[in-house]
Order: structure tokens, then sequence, then C-alpha cells
């Protein structure tokens, strides 16, 4: 059943996403340099950490089910959509619960930028799914670099 799904995948949408995660990936790297030279190694690292968390939690909020959308058929596709969306906020809630518990548990400082982290990822695996639903719902989208 998911061989179909991914036979009945348009390449276009998998051209469009491919390319809007790379643009997502290259930002960042580009910007690199300008930010180590500017800010000290704490403010950078936590900058660094922040967004490999967020790019984690992302991953970790959605397990990529948003690609079911591109091959879901129409009378489906609202269904899944909302699975996605209970699904990442499920997973928010959960990896949220579980932060704080290991702060109490083993006594850590809690951290605002795994906070951040976990927040951010909960909103760009929103905005992955979301946009994808539109996509394949024939939408036009206006989307600004992130």
């Amino acid at each position: 059943m998911f061989l179909k799904r991914l036979q009945q995948i348009e390449m276009k949408l998998i051209i469009q996403l491919i390319f809007a995660a790379f643009f997502s990936g290259i930002i960042p790297l580009l910007f690199e340099p300008l930010f180590k030279n500017n800010f000290s190694p704490l403010e950078y690292g936590n900058y660094d950490l922040f967004l490999k968390l967020t790019m984690i939690f992302t991953l970790l909020m959605t397990f990529k089910a948003e690609t079911l959308l591109s091959s879901s058929t129409t009378k489906e596709i609202e269904k899944i959509y909302n699975d996605c969306v209970l699904l990442s906020l499920t997973c928010f809630l959960v990896y949220t619960l579980f932060y704080l518990l290991v702060v109490f548990l083993f006594n850590t400082g809690f951290s605002i930028t795994v906070f951040l982290a976990l927040v951010s990822g909960l909103l760009f695996s929103l905005i992955t799914t979301t946009v994808t639903y539109l996509l394949r719902q024939k939408q036009k989208l206006y989307v600004t670099i992130q």
C-alpha cells in the first residue's frame, strides 16, 4: 500500500519540496561565518544548538507524515491532514513533558534554547504539513524565505 502511494506522488511536488528543504538548510550555512565572527562562542553555541534541535524536533514531530498528503486521494486528504496535525501536537506535548521531567528529576537547569527549539519544531512541522496540504489542494501560495 505504501509503495502504491509513493508511485502516485507527483514529481513536481517532490521537486518543490526538495528545493524548499535545500534552501532552508543552505541559508544558515551561508551565514555561519558572519555569525561566528560577530557572536561569542557561548552565543553561537546556543544559536547552533537551537538550529540543530529545531530540525531534529521538526522531523520527530512529523515523522515525514506530510508525504502521505501528496499521494492521497482528495477524499482522504483532509483526514490525513488532521491526523498529521494531531501527530505534531501530540508529539510536542509528549516531548515537552519529557523534557520538563528530565529537568526536574536530574535537577538540570531549564534551557530556554531547548524549549524554543521544541516550539520552533512544532511550528515548522505545522507549516510543512499545511503547505503540503494547500499545495495538494491546488491553492495559490505566496511563500517567503523563513
